[in-house]
Order: structure tokens, then sequence, then C-alpha cells
């Protein structure tokens, strides 16, 4: 949700700063560090949060992630096999 409100930011808020239209390069430039620069700012800082890592990684996965759709052999969750995995827990009082 963060990046659809932030991706178009830089863009709205040039948007809203109609008056900028008719300004000289200059003022252009001005208008642009003062107002849509902190957003582009912000953008590129969570473009590198590890949200973004875990997205970057989830999209490079998606065949396998999505495998379950097209496989009703496959589990949803690994559940089972952690169980499996797990076996009988030392130390611990019935």
């Amino acid at each position: 949700m963060h990046a659809a409100r932030t991706r178009p930011a830089p863009y709205l808020a040039q948007r809203k700063a109609a008056s900028i239209n008719g300004l000289s390069p200059e003022a252009r430039i001005a208008g642009r560090r003062n107002n849509v620069a902190p957003l582009v700012d912000n953008l590129m800082e969570w473009m590198q949060s590890e949200v973004v890592k875990a997205f970057d990684y989830m999209l490079k996965r998606v065949t396998v992630f999505t495998r379950f759709l097209d496989d009703g052999r496959v589990c949803l969750s690994n559940n089972a096999a952690e169980r499996e995995l797990r076996g009988t827990a030392l130390g611990r009082k019935p």
C-alpha cells in the first residue's frame, strides 16, 4: 500500500503545483527541489527497505510460489513437513 501511495507522489506534487508551468527552467528546478525532491528521497529510501527486498525475493520466485494453483499435490503450508522433522520434543513434561 505504501508504494501505491508513494510512487505517484512526485507526479502529483508537480501537477498540484500548476504554477510551475510557464516558469523559467531555473524556477522549475527550484520548485521541484523544494516540493518534489523530498518525496523522491522518501521513495528512494523506501525502495531500499527490507520490505522491498522481500518483494524482490518473492517476485524472483513467483513460479514456485504459485505452483499450488496448478498442482493439487502441493500444500499451501509446510506444517506437515515441519511436524515430521520436529519429531518428539525431548525434555517436555507430559
